[in-house]
């Protein structure tokens, strides 16, 4: 009758003996296990967190640094990062991980630090460690990156940025990779690769128009651009890309890997094969940029300096991100993997607070875009200051480093504020009472609503689309719904009709007939409707799990 636990073992799972130098065919699998075994055992909890509360664990060997030097398995640490999101979109979940020693202690002794995580009263929503025997936490050092003209603009220091050197930016022609362009031929770079997916597009869109205009004026100060063609998901062809590259200016000194796509929306809905379109652009560039680094590779043919770009959402969570929090949890794995054991490279790992330009932010519908976008205004990096504050850090560290304007207990305080689900979906407030557009055309007749069930729901349609009118077989998701906008739906209707509902009936029914079919159908007593007080609960009890699962606090 007590909260469910789940212990996901899926990061246990063996790798090579130097699994940060794995093939494209290793890393492939790892995702498969890693990845897709953990967002679909996620996926099958249905209501269970919000009806019983689940406390998920997931668990890893050497897929975390713990004491440095200590990560031989960068890409189990998948589960880590679907689970850092998956506590904030499922009210009544819970979630931490935990990273055992790379050398087994013993089935024995690893049961017994399981049954400790288990045990824990409380446990904040972070990776433990187990390293000789012993328990870590993880915790924050601030780290002085010195004065603010630090870098090539500090008096008497040695220039991070070389002026004769050679750079490659993969995502380079756009976002935070252009910046970095820019940044670089400011400080007297001459020349750059820049690669993207279409560098090299003559299309007359508006995006490479833009690209092209800003080629331009690099080349306009000076500089030498190289625009490649290379999708860094295919690891032979970001190969082929840093070969050009050489070819064409005999060198390279130096890789910023900026590239990345959006993430694919929240878990409940999500694919496997969507989340491998975001998991692809930052993870499978891995093999082609390791064995840059590689001891294995002649020291005259490996870069001094290898720049991985990841995201603070590592560390403090999101909505509708958890392949791209998967994505950058395992990159920042591997970034430390690679700062301990590359030779002769200089590897950085920054996982970067938000940006004040955020190209994929406008594409964001709901209050969580409007939520982050006042939070960038405030604390998020100008393209100037960010780039001028990564020149600081490759002054002052190595490894990985969290990039953010706040202290960490500050940014962690408010960035949970931006991702209270309660008061994002609406919960606790009125419907939407704004302007309603007339339907759109549909594939489907309008039919109106026949019971009093389908009137309640479509009400509620109506209010949260903006549409006058919501037929009982339109398609949710063709009226212009999302996830979060369902959310919100769903704790409408729960609120009219004092029921607990869980968010996939509505995402399996997305239509006001099989919705309220879907209700009715719950077994009661057999008359119609009567279904639904099996699914009764008081609003206070769920505003209770949820302020539970915010705070990570059991009772």
């Amino acid at each position: 009758t007590g909260p469910i636990q789940l212990v996901h073992l899926a990061g246990l799972a063996a790798g090579s003996e130097h699994a940060e130098y794995a093939g494209e065919d290793e890393l492939r699998a790892a995702i498969t296990i890693g990845f897709d075994g953990v967002l679909h055992s996620i996926q099958a909890l249905g209501d269970l967190p919000g009806s019983r509360g689940v406390r998920l664990l997931t668990v890893s060997r050497g897929a975390v640094q713990v004491i440095g030097g200590d990560v031989p398995t960068p890409y189990g640490a998948f589960g880590h990062g679907l689970g850092r999101v998956a506590q904030h979109e499922y009210p009544g979940l819970t979630w931490h991980g935990t990273d055992l020693d790379p050398a087994p202690a013993g089935p024995g002794r690893e049961a017994g630090q399981l049954a400790h995580e288990l045990l824990a009263e409380s446990v904040e929503p972070a990776v433990t460690g187990w390293r000789r025997g012993r328990r870590w936490q993880p915790d924050w050092a601030q780290v002085d990156t010195g004065p603010e003209q630090a870098g090539a603009e500090q008096a008497g220091a040695e220039p991070v940025w070389r002026p004769d050197g050679v750079y490659l930016i993969t995502g380079g022609t756009r976002g935070l990779g252009l910046a970095l362009a820019r940044r670089l031929v400011g400080l007297g770079v001459r020349r750059l690769a820049l690669v993207s997916r279409s560098a090299t597009s003559h299309d007359a869109g508006v995006a490479a128009s833009s690209v092209r205009a800003s080629v331009a004026e690099l080349r306009a100060e000076g500089a030498e651009i190289l625009l490649l063609d290379a999708d860094t998901s295919q690891p032979d062809q970001l190969r082929a890309a840093v070969a050009a590259c050489r070819d064409r200016f005999g060198a390279l000194h130096g890789v910023v890997h900026a590239a990345g796509i959006q993430a694919s929306g929240m878990l409940q809905r999500q694919s496997a094969e969507q989340g491998h379109a975001v998991l692809g652009p930052k993870l499978l560039a891995m093999p082609a940029l390791a064995e840059l680094v590689s001891p294995a590779t002649p020291a005259e043919l490996r870069p001094e300096l290898l720049v991985l770009y990841s995201s603070a959402i590592t560390s403090f969570g999101g909505i509708g991100e958890g392949d791209y929090c998967a994505a950058n949890t395992v990159l920042d794995s591997y970034g430390a993997a690679l700062a301990a054991s590359a030779p002769s490279t200089r590897v950085l790992t920054v996982a970067w607070g938000p940006w004040q330009h955020d190209e994929w932010q406008v594409t964001t519908a709901g209050g969580l875009a409007d939520r982050a976008k006042q939070y960038r205004q405030r604390y998020g990096f100008t393209d100037d200051g960010g780039c001028a504050f990564l020149d600081r850090m490759l002054g002052a560290a190595t490894g990985s480093v969290l990039a953010v304007r706040q202290s960490m207990a500050d940014a962690r305080a408010e960035w949970l504020a931006v991702l209270d689900l309660d008061a994002l979906t609406g919960s606790t407030a009125a419907p939407p009472t704004g302007e309603r557009f007339p339907r759109p055309q549909l594939r489907t007749e309008f039919v109106a609503p026949r019971t009093e069930l389908e009137r309640v729901i479509a009400e509620v349609w109506q209010a949260y689309l903006g549409i006058d009118r919501v037929g009982v077989h339109d398609p949710f998701f063709e009226l212009g719904g999302n996830s979060l906008v369902g959310m919100s739906m769903v704790h409408a209707v729960e609120s009219r009709l004092d029921t607990h509902i869980a968010p996939a009936v509505l995402f399996e029914h997305p239509t006001i007939a099989e919705f309220a079919a879907a209700l009715d159908d719950t077994p009661g007593t057999g008359d119609a409707g009567d279904g639904l007080t099996t699914l009764l609960t008081t609003s206070s009890d769920r505003g209770q799990r949820r302020r539970r699962a915010r705070s990570g606090v059991r009772k």
